[in-house]
């Protein structure tokens, strides 16, 4: 059987154990769902999760309106978030570490 390459089997490693698109939706409807989502999250004790937010394109002033705002609910569940790389979605997506 053949070994796989170390940069392989680090990028699966680093993968999310889980996602949840956002984007497109109300401030009201995402926290909903965002909830739901950490909730399940807790209970599958999953580490990492990614979570689209969208880049704020179709916004009526162009700002991305989720990203603040599940920022700022990751913080009240206690976990820490950070700007995705530009291969896992870049500027509209967030990586929150769960543990």
């Amino acid at each position: 059987m053949p070994r796989l390459h170390k940069h392989v089997i680090d990028r699966y490693l680093a993968r999310p154990d889980a996602e949840l698109d956002l984007h497109g939706l109300s401030r009201k409807q995402a926290g909903q769902e965002f909830a739901r989502f950490i909730d399940e999250a807790e209970i599958r004790n999953w580490k990492t999760v990614r979570v689209i937010v969208g880049k704020g394109w179709n916004s009526p002033d162009g700002k991305a309106v989720l990203r603040d705002f599940i920022e700022e609910k990751t913080s009240e569940y206690g976990y820490s978030s950070k700007t995705a790389k530009m291969n896992e979605g870049g500027e509209g997506a967030l990586i929150i570490t769960l543990y």
